[in-house]
């Protein structure tokens, strides 16, 4: 039942709102710490050892998994979206991925509606220090189409505030763990860098596998 229900990055209001509230409250939390009696001896500190400057602090929350969404997850219990406990938790700020201990079955998504749940400021602002969206997206995805989409995100239209894209069908996922030589240079995104696929341990591989798919 859970996994028939509508997630993160949908395009649900809904979810959205449940979402918008979830991240407004994290930046809350993360400022409102910085304003807590408890550290204003160690400003104080920094004060003195900074005689004549005027020193500010910017509080500027992010969300990085880099390649910890599957450690991460492993000693997570299971969660309400599905996921069994244990599983690998999404990446970075992204929809969640396809449940892990069935066969690879993303599902595809229109990109524009999905980025619907990143519109609001919480997100784009609030999470100042970036808060990636990483997309599959299929090998067929039309050039054009994707021009037009990574115009509409460089002119803020479409919400978010970091993207990540992967282009590779599941069935060349498939085929690259079967025969790594031949798929050497299939290289797919992580928190920050590019990673060749083939190399990666089979517990991230799945994950990639199981990554929500975008169409225009």
């Amino acid at each position: 039942m859970a996994l028939a229900l509508p997630k993160w990055g949908s395009g649900d209001e809904e979810v959205n709102r449940l979402g918008d509230w979830l991240v407004e409250n994290l930046v809350r939390l993360c400022v409102e710490k910085f304003k807590s009696p408890a550290l204003e001896q160690q400003k104080q500190q920094i004060a003195r050892n900074h005689p004549g400057q005027d020193i500010k602090f910017v509080i500027t929350p992010g969300i990085g998994t880099f390649e910890g969404y599957v450690g991460d997850g492993a000693p997570c219990g299971a969660s309400a979206d599905g996921r069994r406990n244990g599983m690998p938790i999404a990446s970075d700020l992204s929809t969640v991925p396809a449940a892990q201990d069935l066969p690879p079955n993303p599902a595809f998504r229109n990109i524009y509606q999905a980025m619907e749940s990143y519109k609001s400021d919480a997100v784009t602002y609030g999470l100042s220090n970036a808060s990636p969206v990483d997309m599959n997206i299929d090998e067929a995805f039309p050039l054009e189409d994707l021009k037009r989409f990574v115009k509409h995100y460089a002119q803020g239209t479409v919400g978010g505030n970091l993207i990540t894209l992967t282009c590779a069908n599941v069935k060349t996922y498939e085929e690259a763990v079967k025969d790594p030589e031949k798929y050497n240079l299939l290289r797919v995104r992580m928190g920050g860098w590019t990673e060749f696929y083939a190399t990666m341990f089979p517990e991230h591989q799945d994950q990639h596998q199981r990554r929500q798919y975008f169409e225009p």
